[in-house]
């Protein structure tokens, strides 16, 4: 990635104390990032060609491409590699669909926002993945964005210290005492890769979505596709985590089934 775009992109939204409260690019800078691939016009699309354009670019990306990317971060701590997995594993599931309206204009199947042409910021998406590998992750408009990205990236492959990290993950899950819950995993993850909480807490938001941590009533997108209205929300006052990951205790281990899917 170009390191004067990435900058652009950065400066754009974020400085030292937090989000900008006015998101401008000088005219020039925009030019050149959007030229390296790392800004973006808006987009204007519906909720029909939102979905057909997904599973368009679905079928074009291989498994094990996006595989590899994730277990190559592991070292790399190159967050942006981390939710091809997540959004493959939305798409691999996800069927067009009418938009099927809630009382908030939100589609109760995805959870779009809107049926007619709505305008979309890719920028504000780039700049949440590459600072955090990403926020939205469940995002119907976020899958479709980051499965763009995957053919602008050359391939790369895990070394043997990253499959190493990928099982001593495997095992922290696979012995966590029953009771214990997401927070107490990240926990003792950090005695594993060298990571922050931030990124910690993505990965096993990830591992949720694709339905290795899941739990027996609130399940990830490894079978299903999980409509928007059947997420449901912990009843707490305050979390860090995704859906269905928050839901998950110790005594749910892993689904062997989707580990083996994608890391076999």
């Amino acid at each position: 990635m170009d390191t004067k775009a990435k900058k652009i992109l950065i400066n754009t939204f974020w400085t030292s104390s937090g989000w900008k409260d006015e998101k401008i690019t000088d005219t020039k800078d925009f030019e050149y990032a959007k030229s390296k691939g790392v800004m973006f016009e808006k987009i204007t699309i519906d909720h029909e060609e939102l979905g057909e354009k997904l599973l368009k670019v679905y079928d074009k990306i291989d498994k094990q491409q996006v595989v590899d990317f994730f277990i190559a971060s592991l070292t790399s701590r190159k967050l942006e590699y981390r939710s091809f997995l997540s959004s493959f594993a939305i798409a691999r599931v996800f069927k067009t669909h009418k938009f099927q309206s809630t009382d908030y204009k939100i589609c109760k199947n995805c959870g779009i926002y809107n049926k007619g042409k709505t305008e979309y910021d890719l920028n504000v998406l780039n700049f949440e993945k590459i600072k955090w590998g990403g926020v939205r992750f469940s995002s119907i408009e976020y899958v479709l964005f980051d499965l763009e990205q995957i053919e602008k990236i050359t391939n790369v492959k895990p070394t043997k210290e990253d499959y190493e990290i990928l099982e001593n993950i495997k095992n922290v899950i696979i012995n966590l005492p029953q009771e214990e819950r997401p927070r107490q995993l990240e926990k003792k993850l950090s005695k594993v890769f060298k990571s922050n909480i931030n990124e910690r807490e993505n990965i096993l938001n990830i591992l949720g979505i694709c339905g290795i941590l899941e739990t027996e009533d609130q399940k990830g997108f490894y079978n299903n596709f999980i409509p928007y209205n059947e997420r449901e929300d912990r009843p707490v006052n305050k979390t860090d985590w995704s859906y269905p990951v928050d839901w998950w205790q110790g005594k749910f281990g892993i689904n062997k089934e989707a580990w083996n899917y994608y890391f076999g």
